[in-house]
């Protein structure tokens, strides 16, 4: 006998059956006039009318590609879920709540998911996702939650009574798989293999399958509250005083597995609040307070066939006119009847000249071939604008040109063709909202222990970040995904697809104007995937004057904790600094009393160097008048040896008479002027001995003195050093970080 929770359940399974019946009836005709099955887009009694006498049933399929284009402007501009903090959830959190999401995503391969229920609510008014757990892998226990496709809508079943367009307010869902019996046996041994919720697949004998059912239901439950005095709120602990208390509402999702006659499992919590069963709808309207969804195709379905009939009755007149009738006589072609049906296929065609009572009769004539009537390409014609009408699409949807309609033209039409169409977009948003509800409320359950997981930034770079208490390095804070979050999901085209805009854009902005090469040329190469670019940008972003950053570009802008420590850091520094500069400006004092001193004792140097040459000048003179006078003495001193050596006439006794002169031989002359030539050699020799020696001297002094400028000017220069060296330190210090952006000292 069925327990309890398994009649509830078989209940509702019949109530969702019936309130759904409609829906999914019509979704499924709707997928099947898009399928490749035949006949698929013909009313079926009138396709086979037609193919019994052998007349032409043609499909030319005029849908398809207009779901093609709606489905495939969805793709192309992917919904972002993005988590917003409310109450006491904080920002950072949340970011990283987000790019935890987005890894759930990236490892799902949500995309699939999202893009399969597009198009099921675009081909068949209906869709859904779904939302699960499992372990990360077989050598733990550690879990992570899932986003999955659903290939067959009508598969799923929730709460008919909900009327919000995610399915928010839905009480209970059912998920059914069908398996086959000898998996359904493998699985669970001790049930019997009957399918849930079907009569009559109880009553098929030996059935290959077994159809089974996962149920979802929201169990109600409460739990009291109390506030505390400093006003934080917790549940109650008995022998805890608080200033007050209530009871609060605390539902819980359930899960369980169940068969035709069987429960599979027990009920199990299902995290977060919600039924993970996330409908996606097409075109929704209100009748009465009855759903009604509608797919793209609903109401263009019978110009198709009307479309696909007058292609085939055309056709089929074309046709004729290759093989118009022949008109003869009664037993004109007796014996012949063969070569008649097929005369295209005779080389001669016999016949009698008489006819079957014997009389003659003039040979068979060919009558004139059927034409077609403009009315069938009128009608067609008019079809294929009733397809149109009835999607709100036109030619230039997709792609192709409305007669001679402007450039302008053709795009107001495309703006019209998808606002005719936004609402199949704006549904599948509201979905991926409840889906990003779903995994923020149910994420602090399945990840609840300290632990490493991956999160995707906005530039979908691969993150490890600590939570529950659990650090990477270079992590400053403790991450916990308890709090209170919301979520807004944003459309827009994927980051990939921006990447390549961004990298075409930037790189015809700078092919028209190179001058913007050293402003944005960090931007060009950040968004190129050639090897090496992100390289290339990380070098040229140094180039660019940091004024022109923002503030999230720039290398010594810190998040407000860091800023708070690096302010700290920079008083102390400053405070270090104030002391380095009073050192410095003894220093200064010091340095500067050195030169003098040094500068004095150069400078009295210099001065006794010039005194010493003044003396040495002096000297020299006297040496030279000294010399001069002994050089005067020892000329008149060889005069009186010559005179002394000279031969003397006899003096005549008694003296020499009145007028008479003493005349010098010849000789004597020559032995004079010889003795005065040697005298003025000898003095020429020491005169040129004496100037080269003053000369030396003096080329000595001059020697001493460029040393002693050469020795003041690099006293200058050093000075000069100096002062510059204590007009470096005294300038403002630049803070120095290490890898994680921490103060480490100043430069």
């Amino acid at each position: 006998m069925a327990s309890d929770n398994h009649v509830i359940a078989t209940g509702r399974y019949k109530l969702a059956k019936d309130g759904w019946s409609e829906i999914n009836r019509k979704a499924k005709e709707d997928l099947v006039f898009l399928s490749d099955e035949q006949y698929a887009q013909w009313n079926p009694s009138v396709a086979n009318a037609r193919a019994t006498v052998g007349r032409p049933v043609v499909e030319i399929d005029q849908l398809t590609q207009y779901v093609h284009q709606v489905s495939n402007d969805i793709r192309m501009n992917t919904p972002t879920i993005n988590v917003i903090p409310v109450g006491d959830g904080d920002q950072e959190t949340a970011e990283i709540i987000q790019g935890r999401i987005k890894a759930i995503e990236y490892k799902s391969n949500a995309d699939a998911a999202y893009d399969m229920a597009a198009d099921f609510s675009i081909k068949s008014s209906i869709g859904y996702i779904r939302v699960d757990h499992d372990y990360i892998n077989d050598r733990g226990f550690e879990q992570e939650l899932l986003i999955k496709r659903v290939v067959n809508p009508q598969s799923i079943m929730i709460d008919p009574t909900s009327i919000e367009p995610d399915g928010s307010d839905a009480k209970w869902g059912f998920a059914l798989e069908e398996i086959s019996c000898e998996e359904f046996k493998r699985r669970y041994p001790n049930a019997s293999p009957i399918s849930f919720g079907e009569d009559e697949l109880r009553m098929i004998p030996n059935a290959e399958t077994v159809t089974i059912a996962e149920y979802f239901y929201i169990e109600d439950g409460e739990e009291e509250i109390g506030l505390l005095n400093d006003g934080s709120v917790q549940p109650i602990v008995k022998g805890k005083k608080y200033k007050t208390t209530r009871k609060v509402k605390r539902p819980r999702v359930m899960r369980q597995w169940l068969a035709g006659d069987d429960e599979l499992t027990e009920p199990s919590p299902f995290p977060g609040k919600y039924i993970p069963l996330v409908p996606v709808y097409g075109e929704e309207s209100w009748v009465g307070g009855k759903r009604h969804l509608l797919s793209l195709i609903r109401k263009a379905k019978s110009s198709a066939m009307m479309y696909n009939e007058l292609k085939s009755s055309e056709l089929e007149i074309l046709m004729k006119q290759l093989q118009s009738p022949v008109m003869a006589a009664v037993g004109q072609m007796r014996g012949f009847e063969g070569e008649w049906k097929t005369p295209d296929k005779a080389m001669v065609l016999y016949f009698h000249q008489t006819d079957a009572s014997g009389q003659p009769c003039p040979p068979p004539q060919r009558l004139i071939a059927p034409t077609v009537s403009q009315g069938y390409a009128a009608a067609s014609m008019d079809a294929e604008n009733n397809i149109k009408k009835s999607l709100g699409m036109y030619s230039a949807a997709v792609g192709n040109r409305e007669g001679d309609s402007s450039g302008k033209a053709l795009m107001q039409l495309e703006q019209s063709s998808d606002l005719a169409t936004l609402h199949f977009a704006d549904n599948l948003t509201r979905s991926i909202t409840q889906v990003g509800k779903i995994l923020v409320c149910a994420l602090p359950e399945i990840e609840d222990t300290a632990r490493v997981v991956s999160t995707i930034g906005k530039e979908d770079e691969m993150k490890p970040v600590g939570i529950n208490g659990k650090r990477v390095e270079g992590q400053e804070r403790d991450y916990y995904f308890k709090g209170d979050f919301d979520v807004r999901v944003v459309t827009g085209a994927s980051f990939t697809t921006q990447r390549q805009q961004a990298a075409t854009f930037y790189g015809d902005l700078v092919g028209k104007m190179p001058d913007l090469m050293p402003v944005i040329g960090d931007l060009v190469f950040k968004y190129n995937d050639a090897p090496g670019a992100q390289a290339i940008s990380n070098r040229l972003k140094k180039l660019v004057d940091p004024k022109l950053l923002d503030k999230s570009e720039r290398e010594d802008e810190q998040d407000p904790q860091i800023a708070a420590l690096t302010a700290e850091a920079t008083q102390g520094m400053q405070l270090a600094k104030q002391e380095i500069d009073a050192l410095n400006m003894q220093l200064q004092q010091i340095e500067a009393q050195k030169q003098t001193d040094e500068l004095k004792r150069q400078a009295d140097a210099v001065k006794d160097q010039i005194a010493q040459l003044k003396t040495n000048e002096i000297i020299a003179n006297q040496a030279i008048e000294l010399q001069q006078k002994d050089l005067e003495i020892q000329r008149l001193k060889a005069m009186d040896d010559v005179k002394a050596a000279a031969p003397q006439a006899p003096k005549p006794s008694g003296g020499l008479p009145e007028g008479f002169q003493v005349t010098p031989t010849p000789d004597y002359l020559a032995m004079k002027d010889a003795h005065h030539s040697q005298e003025l050699e000898a003095t020429t020799q020491n005169t040129a001995v004496i100037v080269q020696g003053i000369q030396g001297v003096i080329g000595m002094l001059a020697e001493q003195t460029q040393a002693t400028r050469e020795q003041a000017a690099a006293a200058a220069a050093q000075a000069q050093a100096t002062m510059q060296l204590n007009a470096t330190i005294a300038k403002p210090k630049r803070i120095q970080f290490d890898g994680d952006n921490n103060p480490i000292g100043i430069q």
